[in-house]
């Protein structure tokens, strides 16, 4: 896959270890390789990671809170 000239590297970094099968089991390819495919470091690869992570989390928790309080 490679790499895309607009918008965020974390939004992009989501959607590259998605396509990557990064969330597979088991996992089709490894951050490292994705990093080397995407010509950034793992290091950064997996700091755009955690913040598309954080930002996911950020954005469901309410709606998690509310179907918990509604039961």
């Amino acid at each position: 896959m490679s790499q895309r000239g607009t918008g965020s590297p974390a939004v992009h970094g989501g959607e590259d270890v998605t396509a990557y099968g990064y969330f597979e089991i088991p996992r089709q390819a490894t951050l490292e390789e994705i990093a080397e495919e995407m010509g950034i470091a793992k290091a950064t690869a997996s700091n755009h990671l955690r913040k598309v992570q954080r930002q996911l989390v950020e954005f469901l928790l309410p709606y998690i809170n509310l179907a918990v309080q509604e039961t």
